[in-house]
């Protein structure tokens, strides 16, 4: 599944529009070095 970021989100959240053109919350895992 592939999509493109549509908003950068506090915390390392994102907005991500998928390929059908659903809009979903997505959070990258883990510690920023």
């Amino acid at each position: 599944m592939e999509g493109v970021v549509a908003e950068t989100l506090p915390n390392t959240t994102f907005r991500v529009e998928l390929e059908n053109g659903h809009l979903v919350t997505a959070h990258i895992p883990g510690e920023n070095a």
